[in-house]
């Protein structure tokens, strides 16, 4: 072994390896691999591998390994040749790159799955091809919302990025918050939340903010919108208070909207949902398991 090689190994005193079976100073895993190449390069051929093998005081390490036979002039061969070439961190950056195309492919296949869902029951409310277009686009734009406030531009999903329940709602709600004559208030404790609960908090919180822009606080000027969030021992609160918009009422027939809403809250969410039609607005009360948000 040259100096490099005793360098890259970290092995300080040669005769503490000096006389030992090559392959025994690797794993037991991959000592058959090497005792394979060597074969092979006895009997006159080039072998090539890739394994894992500490240094003596215990780093990790991955090496690229070529073994070639050397041959005296009579054609027969009198030693070996192993180069070991460190490659640590081009296989940490291979897997990496695998861990995140892996990633990427889940949540595509995800997002197509719930989008999926989301045209088949928003067809069966539909009465028409404007409306049916109208909530498609609604409730697809508030997904990209969501989207957009996790990944942003030039983010990578394993990025350690900050995310909040207040800054979601705050992404949601942008398009009412600038709306002249509406107000928004977002109120209370705010907690962290992962990206796999962004989706499903999203819908919810699009689907309130669509039935309000039709029926409710958000229809007309002066309406008023508050989320108050809230946490009490496990349990994470959410609730939705309209005012100054029309008298509400409970509808006689529950819609696509909120049998949605009502899925993601038990299902995603393992939590309960409560609505109350006051004459002052529609009041929704969320409660879930604050671990759902990581």
């Amino acid at each position: 072994m040259n100096p490099d090689g005793m360098c890259l190994m970290e092995i300080d005193d040669f005769t503490t390896v000096a006389g030992k079976s090559w392959w025994d100073l690797w794993p037991e895993r991959h000592q058959a691999t090497v005792q394979a190449a060597v074969q092979h390069a006895v009997n006159g051929g080039v072998a090539r591998f890739s394994a894992e093998c500490p240094t003596a005081k215990g780093a990790s390490k991955h090496w690229d390994v070529l073994v070639s036979p050397i041959h005296s002039e009579e054609g027969k061969v009198v030693r070996l040749l192993s180069i070991s070439r460190d490659v640590t961190r081009e296989v940490q950056l291979a897997g990496e790159r695998a861990l995140v195309t892996s990633e990427l492919a889940h949540r595509i296949k995800n997002l197509f799955a719930m989008v999926d869902g989301i045209i088949g029951l928003t067809s069966r409310s539909a009465t028409d091809t404007t409306s049916f277009a109208q909530s498609l686009r609604s409730r697809i734009g508030g997904l990209a919302r969501s989207i957009e406030y996790i990944y942003g531009k030039d983010r990578s999903p394993l990025q350690n990025k900050s995310h909040s329940v207040h800054g979601l709602l705050h992404e949601l709600m942008r398009p009412y918050e600038q709306t002249p004559g509406v107000d928004v208030v977002i109120s209370g404790d705010d907690l962290g939340v992962a990206d796999d609960a962004v989706t499903s908090l999203a819908l919810v919180i699009n689907e309130l903010a669509t039935n309000a822009v039709k029926y409710g606080a958000l229809a007309n000027a002066g309406g008023t919108v508050s989320i108050a969030t809230a946490t009490a021992g496990d349990a994470f609160i959410m609730e939705w208070t309209e005012a100054g918009g029309e008298p509400t009422s409970e509808p006689l027939s529950r819609g696509f909207g909120s049998t949605l809403v009502d899925r993601i809250v038990k299902l995603q969410l393992q939590g309960d949902i409560a609505r109350d039609w006051t004459r002052q607005g529609l009041h929704v009360r969320i409660t879930f398991p604050a671990r759902r948000l990581a």
